[in-house]
C-alpha cells in the first residue's frame, strides 16, 4: 500500500481485488468494543435521518404543485442521490465493517462490490447534480430572459444525463477495479470530481460577480430576488460538499506522505466517512431553512392536513380580527371625540384643590376663560 491512489480507493471501499485482503485483516476489529459501538450509532442515525429526510423532499416536490419547477426538479433528484446514500451506502460500510473477517468469502467480495457501486454512484452524482445546479444559477442571473425561455423537458434531459454518467462510472467500478484499479480510480478523481469542481467554481464566481454589480437592479425585481436567493442557497450547498468530501482526501494525503497505512487510525477513517455521508443529511435541512416553499410543504407533511388547514385558518381569522377591532377603534375615535368638560364643573374642581397632573392645556385655557367671566 504504497499509492495515494490505494488508499483512495480504499477510503472509497474498494473491493478487495484492488488492495491486499490481509492488509486489513482486523483492521476496524482494532478499535475498542466502546467507540466502535459510538461510531455505529452515528452511523445508524445518519442513515435513518438521510432517509426520513430526503422522503420528505421527495414527497414535497411530487404533492405540491407549487414546488415543480424546473430548478427543483434538480433538486428532487439530488435528493434520490442522497436518499440512496442512507438506503444502501451507510448500511452496507457497517455490515462490511463488522463481517470483516469474512473477507476471503465469495459472499463479502459480492456485497462490497454491490455496494462500491453505489458509494460512487451517490459521490458521483451529487457532485454531477451541483454542477447542473450551479449552471442554472448562472443562465438565472447572467442571462435571465434566456432562461426563462428554458423548457422543462430540458432539465429533464439534463437529469437524464446525469444519471446516466454517474451510472456508467459506478457501474464500470467493477470491471475497473479488477482490470486497473490505479487507472480506474485516476480517471474518477480526476474526471468526475476535481473537473466537475472546477467548472462549478468558474459557474459559481460569475454568479456571485454579477450579483453583485447588479444588487440595485435585483433588489427591486421579485423573481430576480428569489434566483439570488436560490444561487446563495446552492453555493452554500457546494462549500458543505466540500466539508463533507475534503477530509477524505486530506487522509489520502497523509498516507501518500508517510507510504503507511498504520499512519491512519481506524477511528479517523470512521470520522471521514461519517462526515462524508452527513453531507446527504445537511441538504434537505438547507432547502427548509433557505426556501419558504420547502418549509411549508414540510410543515403541511409533518402536520395532518386537517390540522395545517386549522392552524392556518386559526391564524388568518386572529390576525382579520386584529386588524377589524383596530380599525374599528381608529374609526370609533375619529368619529366620537372626547365631550369637552363643563367650565362650571372644571371650575368647582379646581377650588376644591384639585389641580393634579390631568389638568391639560386646553383645561388651563378653560379656567382661565370662565375666571374671567
Amino acid at each position: 500500500m504504497c499509492s495515494f491512489l490505494k488508499i483512495i480507493s480504499f477510503l472509497l471501499g474498494s473491493p478487495k481485488n484492488s488492495t491486499d485482503p490481509s492488509a486489513f485483516g482486523g483492521y476496524y476489529k482494532s478499535i475498542a468494543v466502546g467507540p466502535l459501538v459510538i461510531w455505529s450509532v452515528l452511523h445508524s442515525l445518519i442513515a435513518v435521518f438521510i432517509i426520513l429526510s430526503n422522503t420528505l423532499v421527495i414527497i414535497s416536490f411530487i404533492k405540491n404543485a407549487n414546488l415543480r419547477t424546473r430548478t427543483n426538479c434538480l433538486i428532487a433528484s439530488l435528493a434520490v442521490a442522497d436518499f440512496l446514500v442512507g438506503l444502501v451506502s451507510v448500511p452496507g460500510w457497517l455490515v462490511l465493517i463488522y463481517r470483516e473477517d469474512d473477507q476471503s468469502s465469495t459472499w463479502y467480495g459480492t456485497v462490497m462490490e454491490i455496494w462500491y457501486v453505489f458509494e460512487i454512484l451517490g459521490g458521483v452524482g451529487s457532485i454531477f447534480h451541483l454542477m447542473a445546479l450551479s449552471w442554472d444559477r448562472l443562465c438565472a442571473i447572467v442571462w435571465p430572459l434566456r432562461h426563462r425561455s428554458y423548457t422543462k423537458t430540458k432539465y429533464l434531459v439534463m437529469i437524464f444525463m446525469t444519471w446516466s454518467l454517474a451510472s456508467l462510472v459506478s457501474g464500470l467500478s467493477v470491471t475497473g477495479n479488477r482490470v486497473s484499479p490505479q487507472a480506474y480510480n485516476m480517471s474518477v478523481i480526476c474526471l468526475c470530481f476535481f473537473l466537475p469542481l472546477v467548472l462549478i467554481f468558474v459557474a459559481q464566481g460569475i454568479t456571485l460577480i454579477t450579483i453583485k454589480r447588479n444588487t440595485a437592479k435585483f433588489s427591486h425585481n421579485s423573481t430576480l430576488k428569489r434566483d439570488v436567493r436560490a444561487a446563495k442557497t446552492i453555493a452554500i450547498m457546494i462549500g458543505l460538499f466540500l466539508i463533507g468530501w475534503l477530509p477524505f482526501f486530506s487522509l489520502g494525503l497523509v498516507q501518500y506522505v508517510h507510504d503507511d497505512f498504520s499512519v491512519l487510525p481506524a477511528q479517523a477513517i470512521f470520522a471521514v466517512k461519517l462526515l462524508q455521508y452527513s453531507n446527504s443529511l445537511f441538504n434537505p435541512i438547507l432547502y427548509g431553512q433557505k426556501f419558504p416553499e420547502f418549509r411549508k410543504a414540510y410543515i403541511k407533511i409533518l402536520c395532518s392536513e386537517r390540522d395545517y388547514d386549522e392552524t392556518r385558518r386559526s391564524v388568518t381569522s386572529s390576525f382579520a380580527r386584529t386588524n377589524k377591532s383596530r380599525t374599528s377603534m381608529s374609526t370609533l375615535h375619529t368619529s366620537c371625540p372626547p365631550p369637552p368638560r363643563s367650565p362650571c364643573l372644571l371650575l368647582a374642581s379646581i377650588r376644591k384643590g384639585d389641580q393634579g397632573p390631568h389638568v391639560t392645556s386646553e383645561d388651563s385655557a378653560l379656567l382661565r376663560m370662565v375666571s374671567g367671566l
